[in-house]
Order: C-alpha cells, then structure tokens, then sequence
C-alpha cells in the first residue's frame, strides 16, 4: 500500500504540483471547449487518491472540477472525468468526496443537473490503462483527452505507456515522478544504456538534476522523425527531488504548459530551485539556461538550420523557452545587420506577435 499524503496536510512541494496543474488546466479545458470540431472530451486522473488532505485543500479530483466549473454555463459538450484509485479505501472516499461536491455544485450553481459525466474507478493503472475502452478513447481522433497520472514513485510510467501517449491524437498529460529514484536507474537493464552513454556523471555530481535526466530519457523514447512537445519542472522537498512531465503534440499545449513553468519560476521555467546553477553578481542574476538558448539560436540561423520565425519558435520551445526568447535573438541580429527577414506574404514583417498560431510567416536570409 502507496503512502496516503491525503491524511496529512499537504506539504508546499505538493501544493506547488497541485497550483501547476490547476494553472495548465484552467488554459486547457476553454480551448477544446471553444472548439467547434471537438465535441467530446474525457479528463482522466487516474492516481486520484481520496480527494483532500486532512485540511480538506483539494486534491487534483477536485481542482480539476472546480476549474471545470467555471465553463459549464451555456456548454453543451459532452465531457466525461474518469477518476481512478487502485486502493478500495481512497476510491471509496473520493466517491463520496465528489458526490458531495457535485450536488452541492448542482444546487447552488447550476441549479440543476451537473452537465459534467464522472466515474470513480477502483482498479489497477496498468490493467485499466490499457483495457479496450480506454484504449478506443486515447486513439480515437475526435476526441480530445487530458491525463495526469500522478504515480508514485517511478515504475508505473514505462516505455510502453509513454509510447502509448504520446502516439494518442489530440491528448497532452501531466504526469508525476519521483526524480530522485533515478539514482537506481543504472540498475535498471532497460535504462542503463542511456544514462551510461552521457548522464551518469549528473546523476552522481548533481543530485538536483535528477529531474533533467529522468526528462532526457523520455525524450530519447520519442521518435526522430516525430514533431511532439515535452518539458519537465522539476520539484525539491528536503533534500528530495520529484518532478512533473508534460507532454503534447501541439505547440499550443507546449505553449501553455510553458507558460505556467515561467509563471513559477520566472528564472529558467523548470524548477522551485536552482536547477542551472544561475548565480548572483552584485544583485544582478544570470541565467545560464536562456543565454546558452540565445547562443544556440544565433548558431543555427547562421548556419542556416532555422530559416524561418516558425522555425525559432518551435526550437525555442522544445529546448523550454517562450517563444519570445526567438524574437528578441532575431530583433538582435537584424539590428546588427546579421539577417534581413521577408515576409512569406507579402506584408511587412512584424514582431508584434509570438503566437505561432497565428503569427505571419517570414524566411530569414544570412548577410
């Protein structure tokens, strides 16, 4: 039996886990919901626990719900929560912890019927994680899925789970590790090959960047030729480092997902700690991790690997920056006559927007 952090008070490590997945939700859910091509959602918590801690702070469960609720107004989508915990006790007490709050949300909020479908399942992740239905669910195109699977420890993500999610259409996850275990990832046939090749030394001289490692190796498990999105941040409690994984296949999601990361950590976007080793002269903080991506983007526009401002922008977001951090690099080299930048439509080139979304399209020519 998995330690219940649900009958004690949360720890700050844990509510900062929880603050970021309420911050990456409340972006995520309006997007789909405001989408005219998706009808049917499905959010899955699928390591749910029982609800609150023993202060009655919500635990995922319900802030998933609770940001859910702001939306349902005039929402006539079909959205289904799955709740899972593989303890009979937490589900059983996440069962009734949620009864409560939708009825008491019906009566005083809706004043009817609660739009939102929900389960409250009590079964093992990797039996019902890969069970015909979910599986019909995660591979079906038309409907878009979010997952956080908030494990402990480190086992339940595998490869083939990791695979599964990020080859699932129109699904982004969150998911939680226990960055720290990787210590024992030597040991573990499956993963020692790569941690030997190029990371060993980190894991033996700095303990606290456990995390990247643990995020370096599920990169390595994406394909080369793929165009998917993943970014950790990483957590220190005590003298213990965890972190969480997020994954997309849209740069809309990367991008949101990015955003909540600066949010909490305006420095680097990926710790509650100094994770680069930024240091302090004279009241003036550098940061290691932006300038080493500067330098990088300046690298290969002159080498001509990023030719266009979609390009940056995608680069600048799978090594966990803004996409801002593109801009400011080109605004750079075209006022020091580095580059000369044309418009792919016609239209004058602007700066104005980052929004890879929606942004003009311009080619960047070498001087």
């Amino acid at each position: 039996m998995s330690k219940d952090i649900n009958q004690t008070s949360f720890a700050e490590s844990t509510k900062l886990k929880l603050e970021i997945l309420s911050d990456f939700f409340k972006e995520w859910f309006p997007v789909f919901i405001k989408t005219p091509q998706i009808n049917k959602l499905y959010v899955f918590d699928l390591f749910a626990g029982s609800g609150t801690d023993i202060d009655g702070t919500y635990g995922s469960p319900l802030i998933l719900l609770s940001e859910a609720k702001k939306f349902c107004k005039n929402n006539y989508k079909n959205i289904t929560f799955i709740f899972n915990d593989s303890e009979k006790d937490k589900s059983d007490k996440l069962n009734k912890k949620i009864n409560k709050y939708i009825k008491e949300c019906s009566s005083n909020f809706c004043k009817k019927h609660c739009i939102y479908k929900y389960n409250v399942e009590n079964q093992l992740f990797q039996e019902y994680f890969f069970n015909n239905e979910i599986q019909h669910i995660l591979q079906n195109n038309e409907i878009a899925k979010f997952l956080f699977l908030d494990q402990y420890g480190i086992k339940e993500i595998n490869k083939e789970v990791f695979n599964t999610l990020i080859n699932s259409p129109k699904t982004d996850f969150i998911f939680f590790i226990s960055s720290s275990i990787v210590k024992r990832f030597k040991d573990i046939p499956e993963i020692k090959q790569y941690i030997d090749i190029n990371n060993i030394n980190v894991v033996e001289n700095g303990y606290d960047k456990s995390h990247l490692v643990v995020l370096e190796y599920y990169k390595s498990l994406i394909p080369k030729d793929m165009e998917y999105y993943i970014h950790g941040f990483s957590i220190k409690r005590g003298a213990n480092y965890y972190g969480l994984i997020f994954g997309s296949s849209h740069t809309l999601g990367m991008e949101k997902f990015l955003n909540v990361c600066w949010k909490h950590d305006q420095n680097s976007g990926e710790s509650n700690h100094n994770i680069n080793n930024d240091d302090t002269f004279f009241g003036i903080k550098s940061n290691n991790k932006k300038t080493m991506i500067e330098n990088n983007i300046r690298s290969l526009i002159l080498n001509k690997q990023i030719t266009t401002n979609i390009d940056g922008f995608k680069y600048a977001m799978k090594n966990g920056c803004k996409p801002e951090l593109f801009k400011k690099v080109i605004k750079e080299m075209e006022k020091d006559k580095k580059v000369e930048l044309k418009s792919c439509n016609n239209l004058k080139v602007s700066y104005a927007s980052t929004n890879i979304h929606k942004v003009d399209k311009y080619t960047i020519e070498v001087l």
